[in-house]
C-alpha cells in the first residue's frame, strides 16, 4: 500500500498544493531570508541562512518549503494585506511563546487572491511596472 504516500521526510509540501504549516519558536532567528510578497504584501522566501549555531532554522529543516513560496499568514493572521514592513514586525514579535509559519506556493497563493477577490468585489486591475523603490534600506 504505498500508493498515495508522500515521500518520506515532510508530511507536507508547498509542491503538492499544500499549506505548509510549521509550528517555530517565539523568537528567531528562523534562518530565512524574507522579500516582499505579491504587491508588496505578506513575504516570500528569498534566501536560507544558517543559525548562529551552525543549524538550518524549523522551516528548512522541515523540508516542505521551497525558495519563492509565500508566508501567507502567521498564526491567524493572513497576511495578504499586510505591508512587508509589517510582515517583519510580526516576525519579531516576542511577545509570542511560539509562531505558526503558514508557506504557499505561489501559485497556490495567487489562486486563493483571486478565490477571495472574486467572492467580493473585481479584483483591481493594476498593471505590472516593476519600479524598484529605492529607499527601502534596512
Amino acid at each position: 500500500m504505498i500508493s498515495g504516500k508522500k515521500l518520506p521526510g515532510a508530511a507536507a509540501s508547498t509542491d503538492l498544493g499544500d499549506i505548509v504549516s510549521i509550528v517555530v519558536p517565539g523568537i528567531g532567528p528562523y534562518g530565512i531570508t524574507f522579500v516582499e510578497g505579491p504587491g508588496g504584501c505578506a513575504a516570500c522566501v528569498k534566501g536560507w541562512n544558517r543559525l548562529l549555531d551552525g543549524h538550518f532554522g524549523p522551516v528548512q529543516r522541515h523540508g516542505g518549503v521551497r525558495l519563492g513560496d509565500v508566508l501567507m499568514a502567521i498564526n491567524e493572521t493572513s497576511l495578504d494585506n499586510v505591508p512587508f514592513t509589517e510582515v517583519l514586525r510580526l516576525l519579531q514579535d516576542q511577545n509570542a511563546v511560539k509562531k505558526v509559519m503558514h508557506f504557499a506556493s505561489p501559485q497556490e497563493y495567487r489562486r486563493r487572491l483571486d478565490r477571495k477577490a472574486h467572492r467580493g468585489q473585481p479584483p483591481p486591475s493594476h498593471h505590472h511596472h516593476h519600479h524598484h523603490r529605492g529607499d527601502s534600506s534596512q
